[in-house]
C-alpha cells in the first residue's frame, strides 16, 4: 500500500501580513478554530494557518483538539500532531488510536505516529511500534488494522530504522501472518517480513542482521506458507524463496570479499 502524506499548507507569509505581532495571530487564530458556531471549513482553515507557528500553545491547542466533539475537526488536529514533539503529542495519538469511534480518526492518529516513529527516541519509537502492533490485532475495521500492518512495514524498512526496531516489528508482523485474521491482512505482514529479509540497503548486512533473518524472518515465513488458506501459503513461499536467494546472493558477496 502506497500512503500519501498531507501536503503543506499556503506558506506563511501569504496568509499573514508581516506587520501583524506574532502572538496577535495566534491567539486570534486560536478563537477561530474553538468557536464551534464556526463551520467545520472555517475551523479547519484556521487550523491550517496554525500549523505554521511552532509552539508549545500551538501543539497543546491541537492535542485539545483530538478531541473535539466533531470527527472532522479531530481528524485534521489527529494529523497535524505528526510533526509536534513531545510526550503529551504522543499521548494523545495513542489515545485517539485506540479510543476514537470514527474509524478515519483512528486511521489519521496510526498514520501520524508511524510519521512519528522514525525521527523520536529509541523508547517511544518502541512504544509507537507496540502501538501499531495492537491496533493491527484489535481495530474493529480491518481497513485500519491492513494500514497498521503497512505502516509498521514502512517503519521496518526505512534506512534509519535501528536493529531493535527491525526486530521488535519482525516479531509482530510473524504474531500477525500466522493469525486467523483476513487474509489480506496476514498477505500484507508477510511482504512485510520478506522485505526485512531482503534489505535495500548496504549498510544493514551485518552479523546481527543476519542472525535476525535466520532466527526470525525465515521461520516465520515457513510457519505462515503451512497455512490452510492458499493465498497466504502461496504469498509466505515466495517471500521464503526470496530471502533465501538474498540469504544466498550476500553468501557469495561474504565469500568474493565485496561489502
Amino acid at each position: 500500500m502506497t500512503v500519501q502524506k498531507k501536503e503543506e499548507g499556503t506558506p506563511l507569509s501569504r496568509v499573514v501580513p508581516a506587520t501583524v505581532p506574532r502572538e496577535a495571530v495566534i491567539e486570534s487564530l486560536i478563537r477561530a478554530v474553538n468557536d464551534h458556531s464556526k463551520p467545520a471549513d472555517t475551523r479547519i482553515s484556521a487550523m491550517d494557518t496554525l500549523r505554521k507557528f511552532d509552539s508549545e500553545r500551538v501543539t497543546d491547542v491541537f492535542i485539545a483538539l483530538a478531541k473535539d466533539g466533531n470527527p472532522e475537526i479531530r481528524t485534521e488536529a489527529i494529523a497535524l500532531l505528526s510533526d509536534r514533539k513531545g510526550p503529551q503529542a504522543l499521548d494523545r495519538l495513542y489515545e485517539r488510536l485506540k479510543n476514537d469511534p470514527d474509524e478515519k480518526c483512528r486511521w489519521h492518529a496510526s498514520l501520524s505516529l508511524k510519521d512519528q516513529a522514525i525521527t523520536t527516541s529509541k523508547t517511544d519509537s518502541a512504544r509507537i511500534v507496540r502501538e501499531l502492533a495492537h491496533a493491527a490485532i484489535t481495530d474493529p475495521a480491518a481497513r485500519n488494522r491492513e494500514f497498521a500492518v503497512t505502516f509498521l512495514n514502512n517503519i521496518a524498512n526505512d534506512r534509519d530504522a535501528s536493529m531493535t526496531t527491525r526486530q521488535l516489528i519482525a516479531g509482530y508482523l510473524t504474531s500477525i501472518a500466522i493469525s486467523g485474521d483476513l487474509p489480506s491482512i496476514r498477505i500484507e505482514a508477510i511482504e512485510g517480513l520478506g522485505d526485512i529479509g531482503r534489505p535495500s540497503y548496504p549498510k544493514r548486512l551485518s552479523a546481527a542482521y543476519a542472525i535476525l533473518v535466520s532466527t526470525v524472518v525465515t521461520p516465520g515465513l515457513l510457519a505462515a506458507s503451512l497455512s490452510r488458506d492458499k493465498d497466504v501459503a502461496d504469498a509466505a513461499k515466495a517471500a521464503r524463496e526470496h530471502v533465501l536467494e538474498w540469504e544466498k546472493t550476500m553468501q557469495l558477496r561474504k565469500s568474493s570479499g565485496k561489502p
